[in-house]
């Protein structure tokens, strides 16, 4: 009678344990990480508050809310678009100016131009995030 064959089990794949088949799996989790991180740490704009008048350029300030810890620059934010009362000229929102105080979440924005509308829609984000996209509609005193 033939004796039995006993067979190890299969040994792993060298590259299951490699250096390198670590780091390639790092890799892949740290990318997923950085897609989905965003959408957890978004901005939340609060109310705008116009600071300016009919005549003079628009000012407006947007307090906002960061997730704890997220440095936030004044370089992430933009106006995406603007437009004015019927028969007045919007400010072109590739023209105005974005600051923030270092020691506030407060985002202001002030046009290039004066404004004569009575309201201004203004559309603000953070740059290639259009969950964050915001529409304000600014009644000028």
């Amino acid at each position: 009678m033939p004796s039995p064959h006993y067979s190890s089990p299969p040994s792993s794949s060298p590259l299951s344990s490699s250096p390198l088949s670590t780091r390639v799996a790092c890799c892949a989790l740290a990318l997923a990480a950085s897609l989905i991180a965003p959408a957890a740490n978004a901005i939340e704009f609060g109310t705008a508050s116009v600071l300016s008048a009919k005549g003079q350029r628009l000012k407006v300030m947007i307090p906002f809310a960061a997730a704890e810890n997220e440095l936030v620059s004044v370089t992430q934010f933009q106006v995406l678009s603007s437009e004015s009362s019927p028969g007045t000229r919007a400010p072109d929102p590739t023209r105005f100016t974005l600051s923030m105080p270092m020691t506030s979440n407060v985002l202001m924005l002030q046009s290039e131009e004066a404004i004569e509308a009575d309201t201004v829609h203004v559309v603000v984000g953070l740059a290639g995030r259009s969950d964050t996209d915001v529409r304000y509609e600014l009644q000028l005193p």
